[in-house]
């Protein structure tokens, strides 16, 4: 190989390398095995990589195209790049013919080269490689559909609790440990605690997330890769910051500047400040120390703050904040700073190795489950092709250099491909990245790896090189970026990154640079909207809504879209180098999420902005869709009128609306002559779908789009590209299930109905229409002007899942799932400490999302968001959001313009108002189907009376109860019972232990109490009354025989409390819970338990619902039960009545019967009073039917 430096230096390289600044060209011709670059936003990174890749091959005639692999991360780079290597090929080859000539090879097979996205590479690794993998030669990427049928099966699985659904796919040691697992008697009530349904999202979640991080079912079985005792080292590290602050301002100022007031202050807080420092002077200065005088500090004197005291207002103070936000503000560290202390609790520890066995478990049955059927996951592709490589180290040694794009989007799995890449085949490694970009968090990507191969760099004299000089940016607008984020990142770029940041410079020295930033006008401005203020005579915040706001906001934004292109208003062309005229096409908003798509619309509508909305927000909600699926429908039932109906209305049919809104509802459709042209259509569609596949006929539709004309005209593109994404979604399930039509159908309909993620459709470039799209889809991208909207939004926080993957522990509780937690329970830490990692890891990737947004923009960047104005008037943005960044940080340059009413001559519809164009739409008739779902309170109160049934469950309404609370004077009200039903699916039944579980909500047991109560009981739970009637109640009732059977129960194995069922009957789903059910060697035995006084209704009530039990246990065990129900509350002589016995139905089948007239009647009624029940009904004041004081004349009833 040519000495390259030597080479460089010739005359003619120095003449092909002259577009290239010192830097790009230092990491161009660098020798060194390993070339890390960092590229900021628009420094030229794709010429920088297409430059390397030439000079490769040009200083080592001996180097082919296939020698060199070129990784990027998206189908859109790796075109380009393909493209970029070509084009600069042959400007070199066009400029010394003679010395380069064997680039004219290279140039004409660039595309056999190595030149493709990560996955796309595995996936030729794989098949290139088919003798060293044990895998089926026709495997194929699997479809999302597929992968749905399967966890559906798992959690079917789940739900049986069968083992033997595993035992088909698993292999030892996994079937001993299927065995155990599902043998284990504690393994029903985990999985009714969590629900299959849950448990087979958490196997997904949890497979997906240890899996891109190179682990295994096997690692999550044994949780070796996870150290609680690391994780723990990890936050005492990042918390001992602002630890130290708290203790450095309390122990340095604060207490020391109360001097002789604390020394004579008796009040409560002055004693509680000095025993603080009396416990606190000796703790040395140190991590522990600071946990320690932290904890002291909130467990201490700011447990309980005083109204009012001359100490607590030197506090405030010198605080400049009142004491209770300070200590708010503050709460999770002194909460973190305990739970270091103590640790996670051998019971909670316990509880995440059973739950991560069965992640495990079903982690490794979905691993087997893809490899016997060669449904390959991008995952598998990765993992396959290293093992590949492992097994056929030759493979690697054919490429002598690797080239990698966007290194900062790498995960942990991906980097162990490339790394195994670079090390077998002992070539160069050059990576591209910029830490300040990397966005895809949820995608797990890991910053830490490009922080590490740059250090790696360094330690083993490889280059680093910093590209820092954009193309892209005009100067004005790159003196905000810098002076925002220079100051936003002065500490670093995140916890445990080596990094700061590097600003970002022009190329001053170029000609065009100074004609580039003559552009008029400021180059940032920032559009606020606040609430305006209260009106003197008011005195009264602004009501305004926050959609109200931002119309405000993006009317103002599509007025001044129109008035750039309207009047021509000069962008740079960077291709031309010079001016030219704006178009639409060189305007976009980027938003964070597509919440803000509808606002936006209205606004461009009304001021007439054509709009290319990239990946539309409610896919699935798109009238369009649905017709196509209503299309399908009508194709698989030909006699279903409500699907021929929607099908008539769509434009597909080719009918006007107009004439066929009239005839719907008036018999046959299929029969109705105007409506001929339409149905023949239907028809056509249906010949070809019964021959060929519902795929078939959606081809057919679309290849005649005449009736596209029904569509406005700038809407006529989206409509086109969701209708393709459909046609898509219905062949991937052909694929994968073969073409049944009623099944294309039925799987389009449920898409619909749960609203399944999908890709959306790349829209035209050449289309002069505003983009819209999110900040990760713009990556990459650029645009003359760029608007970022919703700057008020705050990053989302992770799910509220109660059980999550965690990446340091492998799963974490945010809370003990009910029926688990273990007598004298810590509260849960992993959970906490997991929130602390991920709340770090969000802001710090909000902050990057920001960047990303900011450096789109060439010439203009206009940022916009709402604001809020506080009690006292003053503006702020709200904490964790974009807003508050830009407040808390310079802008240099920037313009602020508050936007206080929406422009001259727009009209924007308020928020959600309904189109103009919408009319009632009569349905036609329909044979009505029974309640698809039929609970056991919806079934009793329907047979005691139809009309409380329809006030209740139909009109929403929730009619008095006689004589006010149930309660009767005591505290509680209504929810009692189900703060009783709480606890006892909890208790043990011992009266001496019902204290643990009514304890005061003020104590360390009570707190966590409280945390797991649901949050409507958590306001009853803290009312001192309620817990004591609470607790005298089931007190009183555990020293009852009942009490005593109820402990009884509770010993047997067999015994569950809370149980869920769901039991089909016909076309209706029996839903509900049992209180408890047990079985012994008697038979089975159902209980139910109520707080409400007995009483003639209440009785015919619960013996109605204790029947629907029983039918509902009947069909799902098999046997029948027997059943009781037991009544908590007291007689007013401290008594206890005896439990209602209800005996089993003499019919079953009669009983069926009725339930299944129940379930038909509820749905259409009619629903007429039973005015037999009115004396002793205990809703009667509340009822039109009432005879009570309160109820409606008798002539006033009849008309009801």
């Amino acid at each position: 190989m040519t000495d390259p430096h030597r080479l460089a230096a010739e005359p003619w390289m120095e003449r092909l390398l002259g577009d290239l600044r010192p830097e790009q060209r230092q990491g161009v011709i660098s020798p060194r095995s390993l070339v890390v670059v960092q590229a900021g936003a628009g420094t030229g990174k794709t010429h920088t990589l297409s430059s390397r890749f030439a000079w490769l091959l040009a200083s080592d005639p001996t180097c082919r195209v296939e020698q060199i692999l070129t990784l990027t991360f998206t189908e859109k780079a790796a075109r380009e790049m393909r493209d970029r290597i070509r084009c600069r090929l042959l400007q070199w080859l066009e400029a010394e013919p003679e010395k380069l000539g064997h680039l004219r090879d290279a140039a004409a097979r660039i595309d056999e080269g190595y030149i493709s996205t990560l996955h796309a590479f595995a996936l030729r690794v794989i098949r290139e490689s088919g003798l060293v993998l044990d895998l089926d030669p026709e495997s194929r990427i699997a479809s999302p559909c597929g992968e749905g049928a399967l966890f559906e099966e798992m959690e079917g699985a789940f739900d049986r609790l069968d083992p033997a659904w595993f035992l088909r796919l698993l292999e030892d040691p996994w079937r001993d440990r299927c065995q155990d697992l599902f043998g284990d008697p504690a393994f029903p009530r985990l999985v009714n605690a969590l629900s299959p349904r849950r448990l087979a999202e958490l196997v997904r979640e949890a497979a997906e997330l240890h899996g891109s991080r190179d682990h295994t079912p096997e690692d999550l079985w044994t949780r070796a890769p996870f150290d609680p005792v690391a994780a723990a080292d990890r936050i005492a590290q990042a918390l001992e910051p602002r630890l130290r602050e708290i203790r450095n301002l309390w122990d340095g100022d604060l207490l020391p500047s109360l001097g002789a007031d604390l020394d004579r202050d008796g009040s409560k807080m002055g004693e509680a400040l000095r025993g603080f420092l009396a416990r606190t002077a000796s703790l040395p200065w140190d991590g522990e120390g600071d946990r320690r005088f932290v904890r002291e500090l909130f467990e201490g004197p700011l447990k309980r703050l005083p109204g009012t005291s001359k100490l607590k207002a030197l506090l405030e103070e010198g605080l400049g904040s009142s004491l209770k936000d300070w200590r708010d503000d503050r709460a999770s560290e002194a909460e973190l700073a305990r739970s270091l202390e103590e640790g996670i609790s051998p019971e909670e520890d316990a509880l995440l190795e059973r739950i991560c066995r069965v992640c495990a478990l079903g982690w490794a049955a979905w691993d087997a489950s893809r490899m016997r059927s060669g449904a390959l996951i991008f995952r598998d592709l990765i993992a396959l092709a290293r093992q590949a490589l492992e097994r056929n180290p030759a493979y690697a040694s054919r490429f002598r250099h690797l080239l990698v794009d966007e290194f900062q989007d790498t995960d942990p799995l991906q980097d162990r491909l490339v790394q195994a890449l670079w090390e077998g085949g002992k070539g160069s490694l050059f990576v591209v990245g910029d830490l300040k970009q990397s966005v895809y968090r949820f995608r797990h990507a890991d910053l830490a790896l490009f922080d590490e191969t740059l250090q790696r760099a360094r330690a083993t004299g490889g280059d680093r090189i910093s590209l820092d000089c954009s193309y892209r940016t005009r100067g004005k607008l790159l003196e905000g970026i810098n002076g925002l984020f220079g100051s936003l990142w002065e500490e670093g770029l995140g916890a445990g990154l080596s990094l700061g940041y590097d600003p970002l410079r022009g190329p001053e020295e170029a000609p065009w640079w100074k004609e580039r930033n003559a552009l008029p006008g400021p180059a940032l401005e920032v559009l606020t909207a606040t609430p305006r203020e209260p009106e003197e005579e008011e005195g009264e915040p602004s009501k305004e809504k926050v959609d109200e706001l931002r119309l405000r906001l993006y009317g103002t934004l599509a007025a001044r879209f129109r008035s750039l292109v309207e009047t021509g208003a000069p962008v740079w062309d960077k291709a031309q180098r010079r001016h030219r005229p704006a178009a639409y096409r060189d305007l976009a908003v980027l938003v964070p999420t597509r919440a803000d798509y509808p606002l936006l619309e209205e606004a461009f509508t009304a001021f007439g902005v054509p709009g290319a909305f990239t990946a539309a927000v409610g896919f699935f909600t798109r009238g369009e869709v649905r017709d196509l699926a209503d299309l399908l429908a009508s194709l698989a039932d030909p006699r279903d009128p409500l699907a021929l109906g929607s099908f008539l209305a769509s434009p597909f049919s080719g009918l006007p609306l107009d004439g066929v809104l009239p005839r719907l509802g008036r018999g046959d459709l299929g029969e109705d002559p105007e409506l001929a042209a339409g149905v023949a259509e239907r028809d056509r569609l249906r010949r070809i779908a019964l021959l060929e596949g519902g795929t078939a006929a959606l081809e057919a539709l679309l290849a005649r789009p005449s009736w596209l004309a029904a569509y406005p005209p700038g809407a006529r593109r989206r409509v086109l590209g969701n209708l393709r994404t459909a046609a898509d979604l219905a062949a991937s399930f052909e694929a994968t299930f073969g073409p049944s039509l009623p099944g294309t159908a039925a799987y389009l309909g449920q898409a619909l109905a749960r609203e399944l993620p999908q890709a959306e459709p790349e829209l035209l470039e050449d289309e002069d229409a505003v983009r819209v799209l999110t900040v990760h889809a713009a990556k990459g991208l650029e645009f003359p002007v760029v608007a970022v909207v919703r700057l008020e939004k705050t990053p989302e926080a992770r799910g509220k899942a109660r059980v999550l993957p965690s990446r340091h522990l492998g799963l974490s509780l945010g809370s003990w799932p009910p029926d688990l937690e273990p007598p004298e329970a810590s509260p849960v830490r992993s959970g906490l400490w997991e929130g602390f990692f991920e709340e770090a890891g969000t802001r710090e990737e909000w902050q990057r999302l920001l960047y990303v947004a900011a450096t789109r923009a060439q010439d203009r960047l206009w940022l916009l968001g709402t604001q809020r104005r506080g009690q006292d008037g003053t503006i702020r943005g709200a904490a964790g959001s974009w807003m508050e960044v830009l407040r808390k940080h310079p802008l240099p340059g920037a313009v602020w313009e508050e936007v206080e009413t929406a422009p001259e001559g727009s009209s924007p519809p308020p928020p959600s108002a309904p189109a103009s164009r919408l009319r009632p739409l009569p349905l036609p008739p329909r044979e009505t189907t029974p309640l698809a779902r039929l609970s056991a309170t919806a079934y009793s109160l329907f047979r005691f009376c139809p009309l409380a049934y329809r006030m209740r469950f139909r009109q929403g309404l929730d009619p008095a109860w006689e004589g006010g609370s149930p309660l009767d004077g005591d505290a509680g009200g209504a929810d009692l019972g189900s703060l009783a039903h709480w606890v006892l699916a909890r208790w043990d039944g011992r009266g001496a232990s019902l204290p643990r579980w009514l304890t005061s909500p003020e104590g360390e047991r009570g707190r966590t109490l409280l945390n797991l109560l649901p949050q409507d009981l958590r306001p009853l739970f803290r009312d001192a009354s309620v817990r004591e009637t609470l607790e005298r109640w089931l007190g009183g009732f555990s020293e009852t025989p009942w009490g005593e059977a109820f402990r009884a129960a509770l010993s047997l194995p067999s015994c569950r409390r809370e149980v869920p069922f769901r039991v089909p009957l016909g076309e209706t789903l029996l839903v509900g819970a049992v209180d408890l059910l047990w079985q012994d060697g008697s038979g089975l035995h159902l209980r139910d338990h109520k707080t409400a006084r007995s009483a003639e209704a209440a009785e015919t009530l619960y013996s109605h619902q204790l029947r629907f039990y029983a039918l509902a246990a009947r069909r799902a065990h098999g046997e029948a039960p027997d059943l009781a129900l037991w009544l908590l509350r007291p007689r007013n002589d401290g008594s206890f009545p005896p439990p209602l016995e209800v005996p089993p139905p003499g019919d079953w089948d009669l009983l069926e019967e009725e339930v299944r007239a129940v379930a038909a009647q509820a749905a259409r009624g009619p629903y007429p009073p039973e005015r037999s029940r009115c004396p002793s009904c205990p809703w009667r004041n509340g009822c039109p039917e009432g005879t009570g004081k309160n109820g409606p004349s008798k002539g006033d009833r009849e008309t009801v």
